[in-house]
C-alpha cells in the first residue's frame, strides 16, 4: 500500500522509525521516548491532489498520443498523405445494400418486420 507518507519520508525512514501506518484513517504512529506520536493526513487535500494527478496524467497521455500521431504523419510518404475533403468524406460513407429482404421475427406478430441485406 502506498500513501503520502511513503512519498514524503520514504520507506527506509518509515522502517527506521518503526512507523505504523493506518491507511484507512490517513494516520501514522511512531514510538518516541515519552509517548506515541500520531500524524494525521487531510482527506480533502489527499482527494484534491489525487484529482490533480489524474488530470495531469490524462493531459500528458493526450500530449504523448498527439506526438505519436504527428510522428506517424511525418513518416508517411508524401503520396500516401491525404487530407480528406468534404466531397471525399461523403464518398467513403457506408451505404445501405439495395437488395433487402423483409423477415418476420415471430410468427404471431406478422405486422412487425425486420429488413436485412440479402
Amino acid at each position: 500500500m502506498f500513501n503520502s507518507y511513503h512519498t514524503i519520508l520514504g520507506r527506509p525512514a518509515l522502517a527506521k522509525f518503526m512507523v505504523i501506518p493506518h491507511y484507512t484513517y490517513l494516520l501514522i504512529k511512531m514510538s518516541t521516548p515519552n509517548r506515541v506520536l500520531s500524524m494525521y493526513g487531510d482527506i480533502q487535500m489527499s482527494h484534491s491532489c489525487e484529482m490533480e494527478n489524474i488530470n495531469l496524467s490524462s493531459t500528458l497521455e493526450h500530449c504523448r498520443n498527439s506526438a505519436f500521431v504527428a510522428q506517424a504523419a511525418k513518416d508517411l510518404p508524401k503520396d500516401q498523405l491525404q487530407i480528406p475533403t468534404k466531397d471525399s468524406a461523403t464518398e467513403s460513407q457506408l451505404k445501405p445494400d439495395q437488395q433487402v429482404k423483409a423477415i418476420v421475427p415471430e410468427d404471431d406478430e406478422a405486422h412487425k418486420t425486420v429488413l436485412i441485406g440479402s
